[in-house]
């Protein structure tokens, strides 16, 4: 999965601010585009155990944790095949709009953006493989994960739901 570059979206963020009425449609910056062609193949980064607390219990999973600017352009491009248990977190240390696309994602995803709270904030169902279509976390989110797609209403994972992983929403 990528994400939209910090430059796209001040300019998105400065046209609105600016009483334009601007639509969101941000470029990928050009580090990603290099990083991704460049191994073209799958990042494989440190796990850690996420739990998400829903209204039918616990579904526990373990992520990779995109914790920096490179993992997260990367993200799950080059993925073709996950477990159902499995996904990417990605950490991001100031809590603010996302906006994901899946600019070179083989697999679609359920997208959950959360909140600096730890609660699913909103979820971005069955994101389609390659579509540059921009998927907006709809709230200020500290973390997205990215999960196989329909496994959020298999499991039941809704707005509102916690969220706990180790690093980034402590457990308790």
């Amino acid at each position: 999965m990528t994400r939209f570059s910090t430059a796209a979206a001040a300019l998105a963020l400065g046209l609105l601010f600016s009483g334009c009425n601007a639509v969101m449609a941000a470029a990928q910056s050009p580090d990603s585009s290099y990083v991704a062609a460049r191994h073209g193949k799958p990042q494989h980064l440190a796990t850690e155990p996420m739990t998400i607390t829903t209204a039918k219990g616990p579904v526990k999973f373990t992520m990779q944790v995109a914790a920096d600017e490179a993992s997260r352009e990367v993200g799950l491009m080059f993925v073709k095949k996950m477990g159902d248990r499995e996904g990417m977190i990605f950490d991001f240390p100031n809590a603010g709009e996302q906006a994901f696309w899946m600019h070179g994602t083989h697999i679609a995803l359920d997208i959950i953006y959360v909140a600096p709270d730890g609660r699913v904030l909103s979820i971005a169902k069955r994101a389609k493989p390659y579509d540059e279509t921009p998927l907006p976390s709809r709230g200020s989110a500290r973390a997205v994960v990215e999960i196989n797609a329909g496994l959020s209403d298999k499991l039941g994972i809704a707005p509102g739901d916690k969220v706990c992983e180790a690093k980034i929403f402590r457990c308790r």
